[in-house]
């Protein structure tokens, strides 16, 4: 089914969501969503989860980020980088702070089914995607300083690769990174 986690070439998936919101946000100039990347662009890093569920958990990540600037705007950062066996995606921002009172709403899980506040039910829709996942979710913030979101997620070895229509697409990719890393070896 379209939900079961499978192979999830993260720094792909994220370039994919991010041109995506940058669209979605070109109307307006005072919003700037910038990618920082510690993997090298030709990472294959994997992930096992969802890639609908995961894009629409970073994207309403960035809706949050954005929303915490108000009219005023300002930039949302993506970083992604790779520690200890997992993948890091980090959405920070330097807007308003997430409320206390729905930090702890959030830290209990036991939001209404209203969403009021806005962010509460979607963090805890993104908390039980990503623990179902393997991974972890935290949130920092500070009133007027801004949030950071990070999401961590267990790496998965290169291989066997699960069937994905991107497969074809990361594989070559990756043929081509062995070619070059061989003649690099080569010419040493």
């Amino acid at each position: 089914s379209m939900s079961e986690p499978r192979l999830v070439c993260l720094p792909l998936v994220i370039e994919e969501l991010l041109s995506q919101k940058r669209l979605e946000y070109s109307g307006r100039e005072n919003i700037a969503i910038n990618f920082v990347s510690e993997l090298g662009p030709q990472s294959d890093a994997c992930v096992s989860a969802c890639e609908l569920e995961f894009k629409s958990v970073l994207s309403n990540l960035i809706n949050n980020a954005v929303e915490a600037y108000g009219e005023s705007g300002g930039a949302v950062l993506v970083e992604l980088r790779e520690t200890q066996g997992f993948l890091t995606v980090t959405i920070r921002d330097q807007g308003c702070g997430i409320p206390e009172a729905l930090l702890s709403e959030i830290g209990s899980r036991e939001i209404s089914s209203k969403p009021e506040p806005g962010h509460g039910l979607g963090m805890v829709h993104a908390m039980n995607n990503i623990s179902n996942w393997g991974g972890k979710l935290s949130i920092s913030t500070r009133a007027h300083m801004g949030s950071a979101v990070e999401i961590s997620l267990p790496t998965l070895a290169r291989a066997p690769r699960v069937a994905t229509k991107r497969t074809a697409a990361v594989d070559a990719r990756i043929a081509r990174l062995a070619v070059k890393e061989s003649k690099a070896s080569v010419n040493e």
